[in-house]
């Protein structure tokens, strides 16, 4: 692919300094801090209600914390939550998919939500489908793909936007 935008390097794309997320009297984020270089993976791992997900919504600019900062690719997600979401992808485990769609409409339709241009959607998709052994099923309905497959289609998804 042609968009070298984010090659793998040092410099940290998130930094995230002591999160800290209150919900009345219950605590659900407590100093979280780390930074993620290009190439490097995280897992957040626990129990149900352990804050995971909290800790996500954090990161993505879609929940407010109650103290702490996080920058994505250099931007502060309170200050330029839109930006930032237009960069950050998200794959839940139970994907959400129009399944009505098809594979290819699905891309398209979030290609276009993250306003890539024609050319670089065309190029992503085919890229993308390609990487995640979609190709031959690109014009079948998600409601006819299995679970796995399904979940393919999510991680594409999640990386169309690069």
């Amino acid at each position: 692919m042609n968009d070298n935008r984010h090659e793998i390097s040092s410099t940290p794309l998130l930094i995230a300094r002591d999160i800290r997320v209150e919900f009345g009297e219950l605590v659900a984020v407590s100093g979280v801090g780390f930074a993620l270089s290009g190439g490097q993976v995280l897992g957040l791992i626990g129990p149900n209600g352990a804050g995971k997900t909290t800790l996500l919504r954090v990161l993505s600019g879609l929940q407010v914390p109650t103290s702490g900062h996080v920058t994505v690719l250099g931007y502060d997600v309170l200050g330029k939550a839109d930006d930032v979401r237009r960069e950050v992808g998200f794959a839940p485990d139970s994907p959400p998919a129009y399944d009505e769609l098809t594979v290819e409409e699905f891309l398209m339709f979030i290609a276009r939500a993250y306003g890539l241009p024609w050319d670089l959607t065309a190029e992503r998709l085919d890229y993308w489908l390609e990487q995640t052994w979609l190709t031959d099923r690109r014009d079948y309905k998600i409601s006819k793909l299995s679970r796995g497959m399904k979940q393919r289609v999510t991680i594409a998804r999640t990386l169309i936007p690069n």
